[in-house]
């Protein structure tokens, strides 16, 4: 997994020209994707400091159990069919130089990924999944850690 995100990482996201930039965001999310069908492991992505830590929290919540997360989310799956093949792959910017890379993913069927990119110290940081059956993982992970903390809290007698 290094060199799927070392490859990505080597430019410096920071005062490069915006094609060179949103190049290095299209690559970034390439690389992902090809690495999907094997031995993917979503932790071990780039994420902006609050996913991270959302993330964080939903597998200490859910102690080695299933928690909020039940698939890789960049492909809503849990395993790829035969017939798994990136389609194509667009990038576009959006404000405060960040990147949006959308993927058109064929695994069983054709779906649209989105991929939200924010520059961290000169380096894409994932801030955000869209796909066909979760509209943000952000949010999903917002509601469900919480939910799954408090449900694992004690409950006060009365």
């Amino acid at each position: 997994m290094s060199a799927l995100l070392a490859f990505a990482f080597v430019a410096s996201v920071s005062g490069e020209p915006a094609a060179t930039r949103l190049d290095a965001a299209k690559a970034y999310v390439q690389a992902i994707y090809r690495r999907i069908p094997g031995k993917f492991n979503y932790r071990l992505v780039r994420y902006v400091p609050e996913l991270r830590r959302l993330i964080e929290r939903d597998d200490a919540a859910a102690k080695g159990e299933i928690g909020a997360i039940d698939a890789v989310p960049f492909c809503d799956c849990q395993d790829t069919a035969t017939n798994y093949r990136v389609l194509r792959t667009s990038v576009e910017s959006t404000p405060r130089g960040g990147a949006r890379v959308t993927t058109f993913l064929r695994n069983d069927k054709v779906g649209r990924f989105v991929v939200d990119l924010v520059s961290t110290r000169g380096r894409w940081a994932v801030a955000d999944i869209h796909t066909p059956d979760m509209p943000s993982f952000l949010a999903m992970m917002r509601r469900e850690v919480s939910r799954e903390e408090n449900l694992a809290r004690p409950r006060r007698s009365q």
